[in-house]
């Protein structure tokens, strides 16, 4: 709103600038110049003012609007956690079926414990969500799961790897990961991403 006040005080200015130069040039010409000269002057001068008011209006317009506009922000995913003890990476997936030859996805991920010296597994220090369509997909089992590495404490400093398999409602849409902590207190993801399957 600021900057329309200002914009409209220089507009003012500018349209007193140009009636003050157009009446010196109406009344300051030669005693032979003709009366039709001093009014082409004039208009000339009204006319390029005009032009200039209706410029300024439409910048203050533009203006007045772009502020009055939401700006645009792109979906980043939630806010990630600061100074966890535990630190989270999802490597990938894979297209797998499970033992009744339901298609499943399979979600690789390393899980580090950067805590200063407590022994932990994946298991209980995370909790992971998975979703499609905007459903929570429930856990499955295949034979390639790497479910040891979920389970089995690491010491500080370890990292290890850990495959994980929910079931999937179709092969198409996209498939949203978060790895949020498992404590009470501890705000924020330790880890998110979104697969599109097609």
């Amino acid at each position: 709103m600021k900057k329309i006040l200002d914009l409209i005080k220089k507009i003012a200015i500018v349209l007193v600038v140009l009636v003050v130069i157009g009446a010196i040039f109406g009344r300051g010409g030669d005693n032979d110049s003709s009366s039709s000269s001093g009014s082409e002057g004039e208009a000339a001068v009204e006319q390029e003012a005009e032009e200039s008011a209706a410029e300024a209006e439409a910048e203050a317009e533009a203006d007045a609007n772009a502020e009055s506009e939401p700006e645009a922000t792109a979906d980043e995913g939630p806010a990630m956690a600061e100074n966890s003890d535990y630190k989270v990476t999802i490597n990938g997936y894979n297209i797998v079926e499970d033992y009744d030859g339901a298609p499943c996805i399979a979600v690789d991920f390393t899980f580090t414990n950067v805590s200063d010296d407590t022994p932990t597994s994946m298991m209980l220090a995370t909790d992971i969500t998975v979703y499609q369509d905007g459903v929570e997909c429930e856990d499955a089992y295949f034979s390639g799961e790497n479910s040891d590495g979920f389970s089995n404490k690491v010491k500080a400093g370890v990292s290890v790897d850990v495959t994980r398999t929910y079931k999937l409602q179709n092969t198409t849409s996209d498939v949203e990961v978060e790895v949020g902590q498992l404590s009470f207190w501890s705000d924020g993801m330790l880890a998110y991403e979104v697969f599109q399957l097609s």
